[in-house]
């Protein structure tokens, strides 16, 4: 799908796409009757193709519903005419945007050559060309036309939105000049239904408030008890680290208790096991003389 236009009456609309096909669609399209021999409305209601040509916008012929205008890929304006080609307008270049003006009288055509700047041509039905105005550097990528024939709008792939100013010595508008809208003065809702409402709404408002109160007071004590029992954890943490230290201090004292009497065994064992060795150097030594003294006497 590449483009939508609406029917004046807004009973459908005729879409353009690169499968080659333009159709004209009802969105409310008559379901017929068997029984009394009517068929069903086909949807879409007319349809138009055309191998490798690629659709890239649709135009409806002003006030009349089985009449529009479709330009393509193939460098050329179609004026289809209850889904059969009618006229055809060889523009040279690649159309990527037709708008009609009312009455059909007049034509504006976006130009989109990639190898050209995107211009703007005007058309005079039957398709003769008046003049062209140069619009943008890039192809162009939308034409829109406003309701009453008074200015154009124009956008190109160059990043530029383009208002022009359209002189129509006859303009659309014109018609509806002196046409004004008359207010009513008449209620809309009368007053003692109105009033109900309004009673309604204000419960509604008391009971929002009311509940807000109450989430509120609900909050409040759900905040409380939290604090509560942050506090409670907190003590209980204290607790434990100053019972964790004091269990720390005495494992201390215990271990420098038992360091002292290993210490004391040590210095009691060495100053033994020294005392045991000098009584046996003693007594190696009374007997190392008295051996001597036996020798002296053997060999005396």
């Amino acid at each position: 799908m590449r483009c939508i236009q609406w029917l004046d009456d807004d009973s459908g609309f005729i879409s353009g796409g690169w499968d080659g096909a333009v159709c004209q669609w009802n969105l409310h399209p008559k379901q017929g009757d068997p029984k009394d021999g009517q068929e069903k409305e086909p949807n879409p209601q007319y349809k138009f193709s055309l191998k490798n040509v690629n659709f890239s916008c649709v135009a409806n012929k002003p006030d009349i519903k089985n009449t529009f205008y479709a330009v393509g890929t193939d460098k050329s304006i179609k004026e289809i005419e209850n889904g059969k080609e009618k006229l055809r307008f060889e523009a040279g270049v690649n159309i990527s945007q037709l708008v009609t003006m009312h009455g059909a009288r007049a034509f504006f055509a976006g130009v989109a050559e990639d190898d050209k700047p995107g211009s703007i041509q005007v058309l005079r039905y039957p398709w003769e060309k008046v003049f062209e105005v140069q619009a943008h550097s890039l192809p162009v990528e939308r034409l829109r036309i406003s309701f009453d024939n008074s200015v154009l709008f124009s956008s190109g792939h160059d990043g530029v939105l383009c208002i022009f100013d359209i002189k129509d010595k006859d303009p659309k508008g014109k018609a509806r000049e002196n046409i004004s809208i008359h207010l009513s003065d008449e209620l809309l809702i009368p007053k003692a239904e109105r009033d109900k409402y309004m009673a309604d709404i204000d419960h509604l408002k008391s009971s929002i408030q009311k509940q807000k109160d109450d989430n509120e007071s609900r909050m409040k004590h759900t905040i409380f008890t939290r604090e509560e029992e942050i506090k409670r954890i907190e003590a209980d943490i204290e607790a434990k680290k100053v019972d964790f230290e004091n269990r720390k201090a005495a494992l201390e004292n215990a271990k420098r208790e038992s360091e002292r009497v290993y210490n004391e065994k040590l210095r009691k064992m060495r100053a033994d096991h020294e005392a045991e060795l000098a009584r046996r150097e003693q007594d190696y030594a009374d007997k190392q003389e008295a051996d001597n003294q036996r020798y002296q006497e053997l060999y005396n």
